[in-house]
């Protein structure tokens, strides 16, 4: 669940509070720290970051975990059209709530902002954000669900595009 520092980078004014937890739990941060290669306070940042900005919203919102794995194993036993369908209902009956209910308005910078949150702590990917010449968003996003998410982008696009317009 360790997001990449230099991702979506905000100024974000920061306060000093103290915390008592668990010796196991710090334990638990100071090896996962040291594996990222990270400082345990840029840790401990991430993971109240992960939980303030996704754990909660996806509770509310009804979503689940699942191991990618599985997903995978769905996704490849299930008909083409019929993950098709799904990514379509999920768009049209999930995609513009989550919005909503999220940013309080249904644009595309908030669309793409759900997806920088759905592929940075969600794991459905890779998220890579950059401005072209012109000022405008760059979205480039690596995965390995290639027909649902597909799918799904194209129908939040031309969905939200609608909307919107």
């Amino acid at each position: 669940m360790l997001v990449d520092s230099t991702i979506k980078k905000q100024d974000k004014k920061t306060i000093t509070r103290s915390f008592r937890i668990s010796e196991k739990s710090f334990k638990a941060l100071e090896e996962d720290a040291l594996y990222h290669n990270v400082s345990l306070n840029t840790l401990v940042d991430q993971l109240f970051d992960a939980h303030a900005n996704y754990e909660r919203f996806i509770e509310k919102m009804g979503m689940m975990r699942m191991a990618k794995l599985t997903f995978r194993r769905i996704l490849d036993a299930s008909p083409s059209e019929g993950v098709a369908q799904a990514a379509r209902l999920h768009a049209k009956d999930q995609g513009k709530v989550a919005a909503i209910s999220k940013y309080g308005e249904l644009t595309v910078p908030n669309i793409l902002d759900g997806l920088f949150l759905m592929f940075s702590y969600g794991g459905w990917g890779e998220y890579h954000e950059t401005r072209s010449s012109h000022g405008k968003r760059v979205i480039t996003l690596i995965h390995d669900r290639t027909e649902w998410l597909n799918v799904l982008a194209k129908f939040c696009e031309d969905d939200v595009r609608r909307d919107t317009l």
